[in-house]
């Protein structure tokens, strides 16, 4: 019997289909498949500390059992590990979509709590207004309602009351929020020439009548 020929490992791993070449005090023998070298370790023919050549490497049974298990293993922790990763990766991104859906739950609900107060109907949305336009709300008639306070004042008498009583409708509009009030201040201009234009042309027709 060979020294130290307790049984072998349960297989060879990914050798299991290979041939080896065994080496016992400088005498080689073989090839052997695997199954064999297994029979012969079952066997008590040979033993772990025979030698076997792996790889261009004579190293005896036991070290080569010893690397396969170790490989094996580490292969098997790599897997886990990834198994791990992919597991963690799955939750994260779960967790991303709950919080994704509650936030949006969150906002539907702000929307909902904003249009059940008092006045929230017809008020334009919080952040409509980008550069001088609102989005859904009526456009601004500025440059127009001055234009007609110009004439008004200057040319024609009649326009001044048409220009001062759009400009009043349009800033009672801006005030509650129906139309964009970028041309506030142009509008306001134009409500003076009216008013003013208006005037002098009532003073400017009393005074003809009284001649």
């Amino acid at each position: 019997m060979n020294p130290d020929s307790s049984s072998s490992p349960t297989g060879f791993a990914d050798d299991a289909n290979a041939t080896f070449l065994l080496r016992w005090r400088g005498k080689t023998e073989g090839p052997y498949p695997a199954t064999v070298i297994q029979a012969k370790l079952a066997g008590n023919q040979i033993g772990l500390l025979h030698e076997i050549c792996h790889d261009g490497r004579w190293l005896t049974l036991r070290d080569y059992f010893a690397e396969r298990e170790a490989a094996v293993r580490a292969a098997r922790q790599a897997q886990e590990e990834q198994e791990r990763r992919t597991r963690e990766e799955g939750e994260r991104r779960t967790r991303e979509r709950e919080e994704q859906r509650h936030a949006e739950l969150l906002q539907e609900e702000r929307k909902r709590t904003e249009l059940l107060q008092p006045g929230a109907i017809g008020r334009p949305p919080s952040g409509a207004f980008a550069l001088g336009q609102i989005v859904g709300l009526k456009p601004h008639r500025s440059g127009m309602v001055l234009t007609l306070g110009l004439l008004g004042f200057f040319i024609c008498g009649p326009l001044s009351i048409v220009a001062w009583v759009m400009a009043c409708n349009d800033l009672r509009e801006m005030k509650a929020g129906y139309m964009d009030d970028s041309g506030r201040s142009t509008t306001k201009i134009a409500r003076s020439l009216g008013f003013w234009g208006m005037l002098f042309w009532m003073i400017g027709f009393l005074v003809v009548l009284l001649i």
